[in-house]
């Protein structure tokens, strides 16, 4: 008897998704409503997983925006200064010394002092109480900013937006699809260019009213797995995730994994070395997904010796060094604690929650 497939693998088929790898990105209008701002929101999913989560808000500032910055008040002590980028936006900056600082209406001198004008470029977003971070811009040339008046902006960083099509365009298989169709229309109009051109077959409109876009491609679960605080891996172990103000806190769990690893290792050498290389695999997803910077501490199960620690020590590093920006462990203690270390950049899931409880996961 000849199955018939559903509408759903119909779909799978006809959008050629069931390749293992090819990017999907899917973006979705955000509404105003309370705290949350307009915006458009944007899920890169490759074999049905979130890779990537960014939220773009009507007229942000964004990272690598360059400045005419006014400064507002320092504090010698620590090296910090704040400034007036325009805006009713104030960002901090971390001067400390430095001596590759060139003021515009002065002599630098190492210090920083208020009304003092620079240019700088917006490191890191805000969060939460801290301000805006940024650096000083020292390739911006000077005939720039010589007839403008702090604060003003200079240089507009390309938006999450224009290059999510463009990550996607990079990729032959890859599709960039919406359900909205004003949206759409401005997807298509960053395709006019003459570089992208002939990627615009590959920009879509998604309007099948059998199957949504999200049931399609279990947004849901892929979103469930990396906002969740406990993950279970597929050889019966787990991870849990806890986040403080300080620091991100990953625990690894044997749960039954110890069974599943054990087989052939009656001395239980090579179990704990095992559990522990899958979820290093996992805990580097989760950091890239989460998009987690900072301290990152992982409670590892303990292991026997130091070639074992070693190996996985070799692994995780080979892993979190492909991340985007990179991630580094730096050791593993006595007591069996992993030390990542990533820099903080954008919005991680944390921050975005609110976004994904009103638009995906409500």
């Amino acid at each position: 008897m000849i199955r018939r497939l559903s509408r759903k693998e119909e779909r799978i088929s006809e959008m050629n998704i069931t390749k293992k790898g090819d990017l999907r990105v899917l973006a979705y209008r955000v509404s105003p409503d309370g705290g949350i701002p307009e915006g458009v929101l944007l899920i890169y999913m490759r074999s049905g997983r979130a890779e990537r989560i960014v939220f773009e808000r009507e007229d942000q500032v964004r990272i690598g925006d360059v400045y005419l910055a006014r400064v507002k008040s320092t504090n010698p002590e620590t090296g910090g200064a704040f400034l007036d980028i325009g805006g009713k936006k104030t960002a901090f900056m971390n001067y400390g010394g430095k001596k590759n600082i060139y003021v515009i209406n002065r002599e630098y001198d190492g210090t920083l002092k208020p009304c003092d004008e620079l240019a700088v470029r917006v490191r890191d977003l805000e969060r939460g109480d801290k301000k805006l971070r940024v650096i000083f811009a020292s390739d911006v040339p000077a005939t720039e900013y010589e007839h403008k008046k702090a604060p003003c902006i200079l240089h507009i960083a390309k938006s999450a937006f224009d290059k999510s099509i463009r990550d996607v365009l990079e990729e032959e298989s890859a599709l960039w699809l919406t359900e909205d169709a004003g949206i759409y229309e401005k997807a298509v109009s960053v395709t006019e260019s003459g570089d992208l051109r002939n990627g615009r077959d590959r920009i879509r409109l998604y309007s099948d009213q059998d199957i949504s876009m999200n049931a399609l491609y279990d947004v849901r679960a892929a979103l469930s797995r990396i906002t969740a605080r406990r993950i279970h891996l597929p050889g019966g172990a787990e991870i849990v995730i806890d986040r403080t103000e300080a620091m991100t806190v990953i625990d690894v769990n044997s749960a039954s994994g110890r069974k599943v690893h054990m087989s052939g290792d009656s001395h239980g050498s090579n179990t704990a070395l095992a559990i522990n290389s899958e979820a290093a695999e996992e805990i580097a997803y989760q950091i890239d997904a989460r998009n987690i910077g900072g301290m990152i501490l992982v409670d590892m199960l303990k292991m026997k010796d130091a070639e074992s620690e070693s190996i996985l020590l070799k692994q995780m590093n080979e892993m979190l060094g492909r991340l985007n920006p990179p991630a580094h462990a730096e050791d593993i203690t006595k007591l069996g604690i992993a030390e990542i270390i990533r820099a903080k950049c954008g919005e991680d899931i944390y921050q975005l929650k609110t976004v994904l409880d009103k638009t995906i996961l409500a």
